[in-house]
């Protein structure tokens, strides 16, 4: 997933405990993660794009 801009770079906010926000960071989106870990794992629930 890209963002509108063309970047592979995407901000997430860390969710705590009550639903606020309590970090946030910054990641590389791979498109086939599947080449580099294996299992792939699931999305963090925690974790909301912003």
């Amino acid at each position: 997933m890209m963002r509108p801009s063309k970047k592979n770079i995407l901000r997430y906010e860390v969710i705590g405990r009550g639903g606020t926000a309590v970090s946030r960071l910054s990641a590389v989106v791979l498109i086939e993660p599947g080449k580099w870990v294996q299992p792939v794992p699931p999305s963090n629930p925690v974790l909301k794009i912003f």
